[in-house]
């Protein structure tokens, strides 16, 4: 093993791989391995010269720094985007997976003495993924020395907290991704082997492994490209030293206005009103006004923790007039996938959200023919919800809908024809038939069609929360 005095001289031998490959760096003579990971451990072998290992301790301890190999895939560039990493089409293509975690052991555990403290002082060595590629062809493109900041550590502190009580309250069988923000419990390996017992409980809990999530793992990526051109984003915190947590951030700074109608809210805040038709996407400035930002100023926490703010109306009534909608999915992909490693679940395990619930006056008809001002003052901010699908959900409402989605796919008849006219009708799940989601179009008309399997093209289709899922959780949380 190569010996560093100091992180200034890992760096540098680190940056000698800078814009190249392991390939030009070490030559033909590479000792490869094999799997998952196996362009970190060739790294490990090759440039670094030391055997990959799965010990406790950091791969270079004697200056407790962790080695990290990870990927960056290629997005569509956004030009305007206030983030540098969109600007040149840049995005994280998987979480940093930091150490195993040992339900046993956790539970004697201090945060100061954790296997997660460390393993978070991080070489990291991003490289860029490219689909037909060898893994000793990828190009390394940023390399650097990181670690997390003050007030990231107290929300990283906070989910390893989480983590360690659901383990205590011998629940580690329901832990999902989407229950923290910043250190995440991702699952490792897939089949019947992959469970481990627990303490507190007799059921078998799934194998995971503390990571940094996805959506943080971005923020990684910004601050270091930014930190190579030594300048600053515009972004706005809401976390405050006295803040212990983004729920009390958020809590702080919006529930003060909760029963004020949206007009009241723009009038406060300045915030200009459009004269006719009003977007949806409109209420979302509304809020994130409240929390210091604007249309095109990101909320560093939010954007840290992947937080989705999602406006939901419901009626006087409670009733709501619409169901919340995900990405289309691709039907020769999705037919593809098995349930433990789909898009659905990993969407849902990882997904968390900032409900913002609105109130309106009258019915459903009556109000969306409002126009400018009279339309903001019928609707009242009611509520605010920071909320996951829970693991159980997943499981026993979600994977059905999923399992006869892809049924459906497979079978090669996703439809019927009416008995009346020649119209179709999709034989996909409908909201009537499972409790939590149904699938319906997604397409911008009936002409924006995906292929099937067998070649023929349909319109395209996504799952859907249904409503009465949706009231269940604006129900739940109105306490």
């Amino acid at each position: 093993m190569k010996n560093f005095q100091d992180s200034k001289a890992l760096l540098n031998h680190a940056k000698t791989l800078l814009n190249k490959s392991l390939k030009e760096q070490v030559g033909s003579s590479i000792i490869e391995y094999k799997g998952k990971g196996q362009l970190g451990q060739s790294v490990e072998k090759n440039f670094f010269n030391y055997e990959p290992n799965s010990k406790q301790e950091p791969d270079f301890h004697s200056i407790g720094i962790e080695l990290k190999c990870t990927p960056i895939k290629l997005i569509r560039q956004k030009k305007d985007s206030n983030e540098f990493r969109l600007k040149k089409g840049y995005s994280a293509k998987e979480r940093i997976v930091l150490t195993m975690i040992d339900y046993e052991k956790i539970i004697d555990e201090s945060w100061e003495k954790s296997t997660v403290i460390t393993k978070i002082k991080l070489l990291l060595m991003f490289y860029l993924f490219e689909e037909k590629k060898k893994f000793f062809e990828y190009i390394f493109i940023l390399i650097d020395l990181w670690e997390p900041s003050r007030d990231d550590m107290k929300i990283i502190k906070n989910d390893w907290e989480y983590i360690r009580k659901v383990v205590n309250d011998g629940k580690a069988h329901e832990i999902s991704e989407g229950d923290t923000l910043y250190l995440g419990a991702c699952t490792k390996g897939v089949n019947a082997l992959s469970f481990r017992k627990q303490p507190y409980s007799h059921i078998m809990a799934k194998q995971r492994a503390f990571s940094l999530k996805q959506s943080y793992v971005n923020s990684i990526i910004e601050e270091l490209l930014l930190r190579e051109l030594n300048v600053t984003n515009g972004t706005v915190s809401i976390l405050t030293h006295e803040d212990n947590s983004i729920e009390n951030s958020i809590n702080r700074m919006l529930s003060a206005f909760i029963g004020k109608n949206i007009l009241e809210l723009c009038e406060m805040f300045s915030i200009k009103i459009p004269s006719d038709a009003i977007p949806y996407q409109f209420y979302n400035t509304v809020i994130k006004k409240i929390l210091g930002a604007d249309e095109k100023t990101s909320i560093v926490e939010l954007e840290k923790s992947g937080i989705k703010m999602k406006t939901i109306r419901v009626s006087e009534s409670g009733s709501l007039p619409e169901s919340m909608s995900f990405p289309a999915f691709k039907f020769k992909k999705i037919a593809q996938e098995e349930w433990e490693d789909s898009e659905l679940k990993e969407q849902l395990e990882n997904q968390k959200y900032l409900l913002i619930i609105l109130e309106f006056i009258g019915t459903n008809i009556s109000f969306k023919n409002l126009k400018g001002k009279r339309k903001l003052e019928s609707l009242t901010f009611k509520n605010l919800i920071l909320w996951n699908m829970p693991m159980n959900d997943i499981e026993q409402k979600a994977k059905p809908v999923w399992v006869k989605t892809v049924e459906v796919i497979k079978s090669g008849k996703v439809y019927k024809m009416k008995s009346i006219g020649i119209k179709r009708e999709s034989l996909f799940p409908k909201s009537s038939e499972f409790d939590a989601m149904h699938v319906r179009p997604h397409g911008s008309d009936a002409n924006d069609v995906d292929e099937l399997p067998n070649g023929e093209t349909f319109t395209k289709q996504c799952f859907w929360f249904n409503k009465s899922y949706l009231k269940e959780i604006i129900e739940k949380n109105n306490g």
